[in-house]
């Protein structure tokens, strides 16, 4: 729940989506309503538990497929989470 912070990377995110909708002045009903309707099939959270995360908006299943990536470099123990996103840094090798 982060409004732009002018970094390349956000831009370069916005840029390579088909749609980008910054949802991080609504509140989390209204967010889960417009990704709900947009027909979003993957839902990814950078926020994990940093920053302002609006767990309410996963809690509310507002996509199919939801999973978290760079917020948090371990699991987020929600059961609304289907899968986290990881690296050989974050997760090595056994």
């Amino acid at each position: 729940r982060s409004p732009h912070d002018g970094s390349a990377n956000r831009d370069h995110i916005e840029a390579s989506c088909v749609e980008f909708i910054d949802v991080s002045a609504l509140p989390w009903h209204e967010a889960a309503r417009q990704i709900e309707e947009r027909g979003v099939h993957i839902l990814i959270d950078l926020n994990g538990h940093c920053g302002r995360p609006q767990f309410e908006v996963l809690a509310f299943r507002a996509a199919p497929l939801q999973l978290t990536y760079m917020g948090h470099p371990g699991t987020s123990g929600a059961l609304y989470m289907d899968h986290i996103l990881v690296d050989r840094i974050t997760a090595p090798p056994a």
